[in-house]
């Protein structure tokens, strides 16, 4: 069973990764269908690779949504309501965070856990969704990102999180950007 389940697993990242959209809805579908033996971090990967193409603007929101809900199983959760708020809160808390930090101090960082690489993978999926679909969760998803690595170690979406937190932070894209959002009647 638990051969039967890798095997499944191969098969849905092996598709997704040719682009075969009918084979990777088949195999990601048994996966979630399965109740026993199967990780939530499985089915996660499941989801994620069942995630509709970035480039559909009809169904980005629907995939950021079910992102926000893939995170919450992952105990990565966010706000519904008042994100403004929370990017203003948390942005002078990360700022003080990071200048603490010193370069070399990243490398003895430990190395995140394949659960919590899974945590990075859907913010930065959320980050992307949440750019072309202009809503506020794009700063909230940049910083959580900042905030997952800071509190559970390193990981390959480490460095992209806080080269978008430090252009977020340096630049006026912080200000332009929740203006900007704000205007755009943002969801």
């Amino acid at each position: 069973r638990e051969l039967s389940l890798q095997l499944y697993l191969l098969a849905v990242l092996a598709a997704y990764t040719r682009g075969n959209r009918g084979a990777v809805e088949y195999y990601g579908g048994q996966i979630l269908a399965q109740r026993e033996n199967v990780s939530v971090a499985d089915k996660i990967r499941a989801h994620i690779a069942l995630l509709p193409p970035i480039g559909d603007p009809e169904t980005a929101l629907d995939a950021s949504d079910t992102i926000i809900d893939l995170l919450a199983r992952m105990n990565c959760t966010f706000p519904r309501f008042a994100v403004l708020r929370t990017v203003a809160r948390i942005v002078p808390i990360l700022q003080s965070k990071v200048k603490k930090f010193r370069p070399e101090e990243f490398s003895l960082c430990r190395v995140m856990g394949d659960r919590e690489k899974i945590v990075m993978e859907l913010l930065d999926e959320l980050a992307t969704y949440s750019y072309l679909n202009h809503t506020m969760y794009l700063p909230l998803s940049i910083l959580k990102s900042c905030q997952w690595t800071m509190t559970h170690g390193v990981c390959e979406y480490s460095p992209v999180a806080f080269a978008n937190a430090g252009m977020m932070l340096c630049t006026e894209l912080r200000v332009s950007l929740c203006a900007d959002l704000r205007e755009k009647g943002c969801r």
